[in-house]
C-alpha cells in the first residue's frame, strides 16, 4: 500500500528576461524605381573613327539616390576585323540611337571589344553605379566612343542592345 500524497511546495521565483533579438529589415516604404529600354531593331552602319554615337538610351526620374545602370548587346563588322570602345554616359545630347552624342558625364570605365575577322559578333556587358546623380530626370546612354575598322560597325544581330536603370533606394 502507498501512503497519501504530500502537499505541493511554494512556486519558485521567475528567471531573468533574455536579450532582445536583432532588428529585422526595413519594411517596404514604396515602389521600386526603375526603367528599361529594349531596342526592337539593330543599329547599323556606324562609321569607323572616334566620333561618339548613341547606341541605346533610357530615362529615369530619381530622388537623388545612386542609380545602377546595366547594358548588354553585341557589336559586329560585316566586312573586316574590327574593334571599338563603349562607355555609359549620364545626360548629354544626341541620345537617339545612331545620332552623334555630345556632352554628358562619362561613368565607369570604357569597355573594349574586338573581332579578328569580319562578321564575328562580340558580346558586351557594362554595369556601373552612378553615385553623383542629383534628384530629377536623367538620361543614361550607351555610347560608342570609337570604332576601328575599314567597314562600318553594327550593334545587334536581330535586335539592338538593352539598357536598364534602377534607383538604389529603399523599396
Amino acid at each position: 500500500n502507498t501512503g497519501p500524497t504530500g502537499a505541493t511546495g511554494p512556486q519558485g521565483t521567475q528567471g531573468t528576461q533574455g536579450n532582445t533579438g536583432a532588428t529585422g529589415p526595413q519594411a517596404a516604404v514604396g515602389t521600386l524605381n526603375y526603367a528599361q529600354t529594349v531596342s526592337a531593331s539593330r543599329l547599323t552602319g556606324l562609321a569607323s573613327g572616334g566620333a561618339l554615337y548613341s547606341i541605346v538610351t533610357v530615362s529615369i526620374t530619381t530622388t537623388g539616390k545612386p542609380v545602377q545602370i546595366t547594358t548588354y548587346g553585341d557589336a559586329n563588322c560585316g566586312s573586316a576585323a574590327f574593334n571599338g570602345q563603349l562607355q555609359i554616359y549620364r545626360d548629354g545630347s544626341g541620345t537617339t540611337a545612331g545620332n552623334i552624342f555630345s556632352g554628358g558625364t562619362a561613368l565607369g570605365n570604357a569597355t573594349f571589344y574586338e573581332g579578328s575577322a569580319a562578321n564575328e559578333n562580340q558580346a558586351f556587358a557594362l554595369a556601373v553605379i552612378d553615385t553623383t546623380v542629383t534628384a530629377g530626370t536623367h538620361s543614361y546612354t550607351l555610347v560608342s566612343i570609337s570604332r576601328g575598322s575599314t567597314g562600318t560597325t553594327d550593334f545587334g544581330e536581330v535586335a539592338g542592345p538593352t539598357i536598364s536603370v534602377v534607383e538604389l533606394a529603399s523599396a
